[in-house]
């Protein structure tokens, strides 16, 4: 296995830009033409190498998110040793961090990083469905070029309500799968 350059450290959150995810909603979607057999989809499951860097980049938008929050919490008064990153011991939880909101109670957080610009993102039905239970108490975060020494990122707290309100697209178009190609059928496939 080649050698991995070492993941730069982990910018201050002094060098971090950030901005509060609220515009004026989302630009219409084009709609694409199909023919007959639905959209045409090329898809392909990621390398074991794809996916190990896709972690290593989700890890570190979770770990400059777990400052954040930190530091917000700080702010509002609150223990910062309040705020978990659940992520770190139990990968596969429907959220990433479990926060302090401004009154003190539960927030559920869950971060989605990317090394580029672009807002789009695969939002697991696990966490989909905490965010339409939480609702206000759910926040997520986008964080961009986070391999970088100056990452920027957004916060949408009540994303189904930003759906709502039309300042997030769900796209369950893009849902995919793959059961393999048809194969001719035998008696004892019957």
């Amino acid at each position: 296995m080649p050698t991995r350059a070492p993941r730069p450290p982990l910018p201050d959150l002094g060098h971090v830009r950030s901005w509060e995810a609220a515009g004026a909603g989302m630009p219409p979607q084009r709609r694409q033409a199909s023919s007959g057999g639905g959209r045409s989809i090329n898809w392909s499951p990621r390398s074991y190498q794809e996916s190990e860097d896709d972690r290593e980049v989700g890890r570190r938008g979770e770990e400059i998110i777990l400052g954040v929050e930190r530091e917000r919490v700080r702010r509002l008064g609150f223990s910062p040793d309040r705020v978990k990153w659940i992520a770190d011991s139990v990968p596969g939880a429907d959220h990433d961090i479990v926060s302090v909101d401004d009154d003190g109670a539960d927030l559920w957080v869950e971060v989605k990083s990317t090394t580029g610009r672009q807002g789009k993102f695969s939002w697991p039905a696990s966490e989909f469905r905490l965010a339409v239970r939480a609702r206000r108490r759910y926040v997520l975060y986008r964080v961009y070029e986070a391999n970088t020494t100056a990452p920027s990122w957004s916060r949408i707290r009540d994303p189904i309500g930003s759906f709502d309100a039309g300042n997030l697209r769900l796209d369950l178009n893009s849902l995919t799968g793959d059961v393999g190609p048809l194969h001719e059928s035998t008696d004892s496939d019957t």
